[in-house]
């Protein structure tokens, strides 16, 4: 007794290791004492606390469910009633994993059960099903005809309803509704996808699994089925769908219309208005589908159009304001400030492209959600607490539906899922009428449903821009179908609007968070340039108040979209115009900026967990005044130039990235409300950074090259920011501030206001300052390697102009950075010094040219594969350097054995990576170029020349890598510009002119034929071309009349530049034809005349005055060749030919014998 006693005291766990072993001890359990000892065994282990750490060692559990499956009967119903229910406890709450042999016995013991226990052990039987079940579906594949066949355990309990007394015992613990559910979940445990991912179910299992979920969908409530249980059927079967689609891509294609009609409809499961929907198949769209909204423009009788006076529209807004404010919240704002449905009757009345006027009462439907027109009061209080479960539970359902629809994106294929856009966007104003995504996102009143809608428009815009570029707006024309282009610009354009209604309306952060990176996804992947305009313009609207929200995640996404619009290409007049608006101008003293006024702050600030609401009316058109409450401190602290404007967005950027001193002189608070200004984390700097580097990129001229001086100045500052990240993308504006003002010089022409000395104090300014200590930051390398990257934006211009001590630091710093241990940085520093390298002050500097070359000999063998293609691409450069410097008298040529060194590295270079050859051909070109005669002399140079010219051959001849192919017949045409080389033996020649001449008319890729037919328009004499002379006509002719057929369609937008180039090495080959050549091009001359004269018309009327000079070389010696006396009349024929097609004159006579 006392030796219980004290086994009763012992924790838990030691109990539960005393109980599992005394348990193991029972042998059998047939005779009534055994199972007098079983059941008072399981009513122990029953009794201890199950949610307290129990099991040590999992094998004493896995003895107990082995043991307790082995001597229970599958007859004795209380007994399996308890054992399944330890089964359950030990699975779901102590996390024991069952598997192998035990798991076999155990779903054959409770299989067994299910058949012979009586009805009041089913629940308990059914709850260990699920936890034996979940995760080892593919571990029970020999047992699944018992479990999920014809005849199976578990397919029977599916109509468990038909049958609700078994054995007539009267014991029933659950209805025979609530078991029906049970085996729903059981069938979803069996096809939960296992962890770590392992062998699935096979794909006949799957699909009966599939096939019964999808009946249940199908089918309607029963009358006597409660609410609540039907929900959770519908829950645990859109559960069961999407597990079994993320498993099986074929199944997924199989049944994708399937699975997005039950999305569709239960994704607004229980909302008003919607109580009707049925389950039904969708179907991809068709290319043209026919327009019967024309039909609603006229109403039955007199075929007029239905309008809406705006005398009532104003009472209807009135009227659902007033209304608006004393409803329930349901997750949206709530009665503080009224909500904006203005934007309903805005979007409905006015933004429709076609004018769709709407009625009283699909308004009043569009107006007032579900959620808004019941009350508790309505119930008694057991009637309310139902009603409350009910709707928590219709809201699970449509979380479901959401979240299956958000797995089917994931796993199917893009161009496959595009097709079923239309099932699930809107295409017309009449959003309400038909279940959408977007229906979904502005009437359901759960904020977790709201959330899951934009995350699945995010995965479904995420890669579509391919085929979203298709959109393009309506014409005003009246047609009897919607091209498909259109119905593509009507989803886009009502997605605009369904986001910007949505927006001002949300109160949950995280919904709005998510909103906004739908907008962010959805500027990124729209083709703005085909639309109407408009849609930035609404969409910058929305986006502005949420600059200056309390969230930074809310603060950040804005940011995102606000940059996403910006980076938007091509870009448009409207983005244009709203970037170029500026927050101070002669007629607007205040800010323009979206600053939340001091009134509006502190209802923010007072009501925690609600959004700031958007002040003033809800008119959009009085957005602007609301902008008009901040002050003027701010812009006194970065501009003291008023007529200086400052773009509205340039300024919030610099306005966040302010440091906290200064902010410190500006957060005032006004008596009179003024703007408050409050610090902002480091991601939100972060994203001011990444916008300010996209404006520099996109915007340069129009935004930041006025105020470049206030951007330095903080990027100054930014550069010592103690984040890191920050200093990193600081490092990023100045690297696309350089690229832009190199771009800005080059195409100056005296409009685009930069001027030489502006730039050059901006680079004076930045490497006087923290830009070198970035570049010799010790601690992070991805802060040097930005350093490198900015040095090598400086640009020839402003780096001939630097003092000689700033170029001598930049060079140091480069070539120290050459020697990091940080792949990112020595493939950083070596980009940059292959910029430098053909800057006319290194490059004429004979010691830079060769740190230079030593450098990138020694990075060649790197082990990194990126050290070696930065490496390749400077060596590429400094050869074409060493080109320059070779035509010019006044500069020292590099020492023989430096050239040597360096054409005998580019060789071996060449049968590297593919991302190094494409370079590495390049080099080898151009010093190929630069061997003089006296060179070709020495046997050494003799042999590299061979080599590196038969290294161009096999790589513009092989390999699947087009760029490697076309660089390396360029570079093929730069060593035929080496008249050295046609001094020794032609056995070259026969090699490259065969090989461009093959490559000329038979490759596939057009950008190889062009640099091929370039490659052949390179000698300068007609001795240089000697025998190939007319070889190269005949395969010039062939490429003509072949560059119609393409077996890639990708190769289309090249093609007229492959027609031009063909057309203009014809007529340098024209301008060197000789009489006796005449003789043997009349034959091919005249037997591609036709094809001749086609392409030549066309290429005559594009050709540009650069390349016009040399048609007219052709036609002047073709017509000096007609003047000769004593030509045959084979040689007058081809003569008159050349004439008449470079001359395009048709008159010209033929002569014949």
């Amino acid at each position: 007794m006392a030796a219980e006693i004290g086994l009763l005291n012992e924790d838990c766990r030691t109990k539960f290791q005393y109980l599992a072993s005394k348990f193991a001890s029972l042998l059998h359990g047939r005779s009534e004492c055994d199972r007098q000892q079983i059941n008072s065994l399981f009513d122990e282990l029953n009794a201890l606390d199950i949610k307290s750490p129990l099991v040590g060692i999992s094998d004493d559990a896995i003895l107990i469910i082995n043991r307790c499956t082995s001597i229970v009967p599958s007859t004795d119903t209380f007994l399996v009633a308890k054992g399944c229910q330890l089964i359950s406890n030990l699975i779901t709450k102590q996390h024991v994993k069952v598997e192998g042999k035990t798991l076999s016995i155990a779903i054959r013991w409770c299989t067994q059960s299910l058949k012979y226990c009586g009805d009041v052990a089913i629940v308990d039987i059914l709850l260990a099903f699920q936890a034996l079940l979940r995760r080892n579906g593919s571990n029970v594949e020999e047992q699944m005809d018992e479990l999920a066949g014809a005849n199976g355990a578990l397919t029977l309990l599916l109509e468990y309803g038909n049958q609700p007394n078994r054995k007539k015992d009267g014991l029933i613990l659950a209805s025979p509704w609530e078991v029906h559910l049970m085996a729903i979940e059981c069938f979803e445990s069996l096809v939960f996808p296992p962890d770590p991912p392992a062998e699935q179910l096979k794909l006949k299992y799957l699909e009966a699994c599939a096939q019964v979920f999808l009946k249940q969908l199908y089918s309607e409530k029963h009358p006597e089925q409660e609410e609540l249980v039907y929900c959770k059927v519908l829950i645990a079967s859109l559960r069961g769908l999407q597990n079994i689609l993320q498993q099986s891509r074929d199944l997924l294609k199989q049944l994708l219309g399937e699975a997005l009609g039950m999305v569709k409809t239960y994704m607004l499961y229980g909302l008003q208005g919607y109580t009707d929907l049925r389950p039904q198949q969708v179907f991809p769209a068709n290319l043209f589908l026919y327009d019967i909204r024309q039909t609603a423009l006229h109403d039955g009788t007199g075929g007029k159009s239905v309008r809406v006076k705006k005398r009532n529209l104003q009472r209807q807004k009135k009227s659902d304001s007033t209304t608006n404010r004393n409803v329930e919240d349901g997750g949206r704002k709530n009665h503080s400030s009224p909500i904006p449905t203005q934007s309903f009757c805005a979007y409905t009345f006015r933004d429709s492209a076609h004018n769709m006027m709407a009625t009283e009462s699909s308004l009043e439907t569009s107006l007032y959600p579900v959620w808004l027109k019941t009350s508790d009061s309505d119930f008694s209080d057991t009637e309310a607490g139902q009603a409350a479960k009910n709707r928590v539970t219709q809201g699970r359902v449509r979380k479901s539906a959401l979240s299956l629809l958000i797995t089917v994106t994931k796993v199917c294929d893009r161009k496959l899922l595009f097709g079923y856009w239309s099932s699930l966007l809107p295409d017309g104003p009449n959003m309400f009428q038909a279940p959408t995504l977007c229906t979904s996102l502005l009437k359901d009143p759960s904020p977790h449903s709201r959330m899951l809608v934009p995350q699945s428009l995010i995965l479904m815009l995420t890669g579509s821009r391919l085929y979203l570029s298709q959109a393009e707006k309506s014409s005003k024309s009246s047609i009897p179908f919607t091209p498909f282009s259109v119905t593509i610009g009507n989803m886009v354009r009502e997605l605009h609007q369904s986001l910007c209604l949505a927006l001002p309306m949300e109160n949950s952060i995280p919904v709005i968070t998510q909103l906004l990176k739908c907008l962010a996804a959805l500027v990124q992947n729209t083709p703005y340039h085909r639309l109407e305009p408009g849609l930035i313009t609404r969409v910058v609207r929305n986006v502005k108040p949420h600059l200056r929200h309390k969230d930074s995640d809310v603060q950040v996404a804005s940011l995102t979209v606000l940059g996403s619009i910006v980076a938007v290409e091509p870009s448009t007049p409207e983005i244009t115009d709203i970037l170029c608006k500026s927050s101070i101008s002669s007629r607007q003293k205040h800010c323009d900026t979206g600053l939340i006024p001091e009134s509006e702050y502190k209802m923010c600030r007072d009501h925690d967990g609600e959004k700031c609401q958007q002040p003033g009316s809800n008119q959009d058109a009085d957005y602007e005044d609301e902008l008009e409450d901040g002050t003027d401190a701010f812009v006194d602290c970065i501009s003291t130039d008023v007529n200086n404007q400052m773009s509205w967005l340039l300024e919030v950027c610099l306005r966040n990235l302010q440091p906290s001193s200064l902010k410190e002189g500006i957060r005032t608070v006004n008596a009179g409300g003024g703007a408050v200004f409050l610090p902002c984390s480091a991601p939100v700097r972060v994203e001011c950074l990444q916008v300010l580097t996209v404006l520099a990129r996109n915007y340069y001229t129009q935004v930041i090259s006025s105020h470049i001086g206030q951007l330095m100045q903080l990027l100054g500052q930014t550069l010592s920011d103690g984040n890191v990240t920050i200093c990193l993308h600081s490092g990023r504006v100045i690297e696309a501030l350089g690229n832009s003002m190199q771009q800005c010089l080059q195409e100056q022409g005296g409009t685009t206001g930069v001027s030489l000395d502006k730039n050059l104090q901006f680079w004076q300014t930045i490497l006087s300052g923290p830009l070198i200590s970035l570049v010799q930051n010790a601690e992070q390398a991805a802060l040097r390697a930005a350093g490198c990257d900015c040095l090598a934006t400086i640009g020839t211009g402003v780096f001939e102009q630097l003092p000689r001590d700033k170029q001598i630091l930049i060079v140091t710093l480069l070539f120290g950075c050459s020697h990091d241990e940080e792949i990112s940085v020595r493939s950083s520093a070596l980009r940059a010094l292959g910029v430098c390298v053909l800057f006319p002050t290194l490059r004429e500097d004979i010691h830079f040219i060769i740190d230079t070359s030593d450098c990138v000999i020694r990075t060649l063998h790197d082990e990194s594969l990126l050290v070696r293609m930065k490496a390749s691409w400077s060596l590429g450069n400094l050869s074409e350097a060493l080109v320059l410097n070779s035509m010019a008298d006044d500069i020292e040529d590099i020492p023989t054995e430096l050239l040597l060194k360096l054409m005998e590295t580019s060789i071996k270079v060449t049968r590297d990576n593919d991302k190094v050859r494409s370079s590495a051909v390049r080099a080898v070109g151009n010093f190929v170029r630069l061997i003089t005669e006296e060179m070709m002399n020495k046997s050494n140079f003799r042999e590299f020349n061979d080599k590196a010219i038969t290294a161009l051959v096999r790589n513009a001849t092989t390999g699947n890598n087009m760029k490697v192919r076309w660089n390396a017949c360029y570079a093929i045409g730069n060593t035929m510009r080496n008249s050295a080389l046609y001094l020794e033996n032609s056995a070259w020649q026969n090699t490259v002119f065969t090989t461009i001449m093959n490559l000329v008319q038979d490759v596939r890729n057009f950008k190889v034929r062009i640099s091929a037919a370039l490659a052949l328009s390179i000698p300068q004499s007609r001795q240089q071309y000697g025998s190939y002379y007319i070889t190269a006509w005949t395969a010039l002719l062939n490429g003509l009349d072949n560059s119609q057929n393409m077996e890639d369609f990708s190769e289309y937008k090249h093609c007229d530049n492959l027609l031009d180039q063909i057309c203009l090495t014809m007529g340098h080959l024209a301008s060197l034809a000789t009489r006796d050549d005449l003789t043997f091009l009349h034959d091919i001359l005249i037997f591609h005349l036709d094809t001749l004269k086609h392409h030549l018309l066309k290429f005559h009327e594009r050709v540009v005055p650069e390349k016009a000079g040399v048609l007219s070389a052709a036609s002047s010696h073709a017509t000096s060749l007609l003047q000769l006396q004593g030509l045959t009349s084979s040689q007058h024929n081809a003569a008159t030919v050349l004439v008449s097609i470079f001359l395009q004159d048709p008159d010209l006579p033929l002569q014949y014998n």
